[in-house]
């Protein structure tokens, strides 16, 4: 798959259960009513999260009574004051927390944490992170660890004119830690003025876990999967894993491994045939206990795409965005799935939808300029990529989407350069070996392509290497028959580059073998 997988795809932060016997179906229930209910049934809650109520419900006071509404906010990250690093989960967990809550509110356009995640290290004033990330207000915080316990400092700023708010600060003792995600949903929406019926809050105690080892080994798994490397995304699963062997119900620790196969299938250490089971199966557990998670929806969407079950995988894709508009990634991958059946117009209205909820994703930024270069428009995909590279000069997929750009520009040339600095970039990944071998073959460099593709087959001896890959190149180098032997294999494998065969130029050179319209019919791709 493209590298909008890369885009944000977080997830909710867990919630604690409520028991269905809350609220009537169609009643909504005060907040004091609510949180007596909650108490009664958990007992203690937990005072960092009991400050973050507090923090929520003084913010939403704000929205509240002010006069001009603010419809948009950005959550940046929570600095975490001395760097502890076995406190770093709990600072990003707080913030993805409050984002994931309020971005459930209507009328209020939160960004997501992948869009304020690369500002954590940055000294960004607000008014300037406000601007980049084009919204009305700023929550930022700071978390300090004293013993076995926190201070917590937080407060909002009005971008226009970078105007102090409100602000605040607590001292909480660390003595639990379970999420009562659902009591500051019903804080922020008494504040708001917004109303949320029994079967709401019903939903997100699905979501929940009254497990605070569960509910902090998840927040872990989290903290590594928005690492987005191999690593991290390999120890995430690891984590969910432990937090669904502590609680089997915790339907968000399951939406947190489906999210971590969706990534690791793109890093290509795996053939997809044996990620996307194990996908699927966490989507599908997911939803078991609670059909209302977009994530998880987005997910098994994603399964589905790629196991060509094209009708499926749009209705996933569709439910996830009814249940979530505000959710950047169902946006960026049913677009891409739209994309890839050449209904571009529609895919370019998700796109710029995902970027409007995430405008500094590279991989959103990008996944426009690659809608360009698949619909063949490549001056225009040219500009878009050059843009996202302008702001991040060190993605290594946008210099390979710009390499294929000026390939087909008929400047091979400067394809090569973008090849080498991918490959440069990304430490000589065998994905990027792979585009400079096929670069060479379609600059025919004839030496240097069959260099590149031995050297893949070598290292396919010691780890996985895409079929897709090395098929590629044999088509470029007009070697037809090792070309479908080859994209046998990639069929055999489930490859994620096969859903691209309808509209990639770069198969123009066998498009018109009866092989290749054979392998079109049985991915589904007419």
């Amino acid at each position: 798959m493209a590298d909008s997988r890369h885009a944000p795809a977080s997830a909710q932060a867990a919630a604690t259960a409520v028991a269905p016997s809350a609220a009537p179906e169609a009643q909504p229930i005060s907040s004091a009513e609510h949180i007596a209910l909650a108490v009664r049934g958990r007992g203690r809650t937990i005072a960092i999260v009991a400050a973050v109520v507090c923090i929520l419900a003084a913010a939403g006071a704000y929205f509240a009574f002010r006069t001009t509404a603010i419809d948009s906010l950005a959550v940046l990250p929570f600095e975490n004051v001395g760097g502890d690093p076995s406190t770093e989960y709990l600072s990003d967990g707080i913030t993805e927390s409050i984002i994931n809550t309020l971005s459930q509110l209507p009328k209020l356009s939160v960004r997501s944490f992948s869009s304020v995640q690369h500002l954590k290290k940055q000294a960004t004033s607000p008014e300037e992170a406000g601007k980049a990330l084009k919204v009305r207000a700023i929550l930022t915080g700071r978390l300090v660890k004293r013993g076995d316990g926190f201070a917590i400092s937080a407060e909002l700023i009005d971008v226009d004119g970078n105007r102090q708010l409100w602000g605040s600060q607590y001292t909480p003792r660390l003595t639990d830690f379970q999420s009562i995600q659902e009591q500051i949903s019903r804080e922020i929406s008494d504040k708001l003025r917004v109303q949320f019926t029994g079967k709401d809050l019903q939903r997100m105690a699905h979501q929940s876990t009254t497990d605070s080892v569960a509910y902090q080994l998840y927040l872990q798994g989290r903290f590594q999967w928005n690492k987005r490397t191999l690593e991290g995304m390999q120890e995430s699963i690891d984590l969910f894993q432990q937090a669904i062997q502590k609680d089997p119900q915790y339907a968000l620790a399951y939406a947190g491994q489906a999210d971590a196969y969706a990534l690791l299938a793109d890093f290509s250490v795996l053939p997809a045939r044996e990620v996307l089971p194990k996908l699927e199966s966490a989507a599908q557990k997911a939803l078991q206990l609670d059909d209302g998670l977009a994530e998880a929806h987005t997910s098994l969407g994603w399964a589905r795409f790629h196991n060509w079950d094209w009708a499926a995988a749009e209705t996933e894709f569709k439910r996830a965005i009814e249940l979530n508009q505000g959710y950047p990634t169902a946006h960026a991958w049913y677009g891409e799935y739209l994309m890839v059946l050449g209904r571009f117009d529609e895919a370019q209205r998700e796109m710029a939808r995902a970027l409007e909820l995430n405008p500094v994703a590279p991989a959103i930024n990008l996944a426009l300029g690659y809608r360009f270069y698949y619909a063949r428009q490549y001056p225009e995909a040219v500009d878009q990529i050059q843009k996202t590279l302008a702001a991040e000069p060190t993605f290594a997929p946008a210099h390979v989407y710009l390499g294929r750009t000026w390939q087909q520009s008929g400047k091979p040339a400067d394809a090569l350069v973008e090849f080498r600095k991918a490959l440069d970039l990304s430490q000589g990944d065998t994905n990027e070996l792979a585009w400079l071998g096929q670069g060479y073959a379609a600059a025919h460099q004839e030496a240097d392509a069959r260099k590149s593709l031995a050297e893949l087959k070598e290292r396919g001896q010691q780890t996985y290497v895409q079929p897709i890959a090395l098929a590629l190149i044999h088509a470029l180098l007009n070697e037809k028959d090792q070309a479908f032997d080859w994209l046998q294999r990639a069929y055999d494998d489930r490859s994620t580059g096969l859903v691209y065969l309808k509209v990639d130029p770069l198969w123009d050179g066998i498009r018109s073998d009866s092989r290749f319209a054979a392998l079109q019919t049985r991915v589904g791709l007419k």
